[in-house]
């Protein structure tokens, strides 16, 4: 799926991005709260500066290798399993990130 087609099916209201391949799409800066990216793979997206406001980001599946994850507006997301390893981070994002995962 394209980025394009994301934000469109966004705009019309679609939240349920659960197991799409999303792989390096650009998300940065974008406002997508309460969206579903369980199972996703995530994998080389950029969503820095995204507001993920109470996203679903959790399950071992949701892949963010190479994710450009700086700046993201983490406030209540729940991403306890989420596979992390590789993902660019700022301190704010991996504490709150740590945190889920304790």
């Amino acid at each position: 799926m394209r980025s394009d087609d994301v934000l469109r099916l966004y705009e019309e209201g679609y939240r349920d991005f659960k197991g799409c391949n999303l792989a390096g799409v650009d998300l940065s800066g974008q406002i997508l709260m309460g969206v579903n990216f369980a199972r996703a793979d995530l994998s080389g997206a950029n969503l820095s500066r995204a507001n993920l406001q109470f996203a679903k980001l959790s399950d071992s599946c949701t892949k963010f290798n190479r994710a450009d994850l700086r700046r993201v507006d983490v406030t209540h997301v729940d991403w306890a399993d989420a596979d992390l390893t590789g993902a660019c981070m700022s301190d704010p994002v991996a504490r709150a990130a740590a945190a889920v995962k304790r």
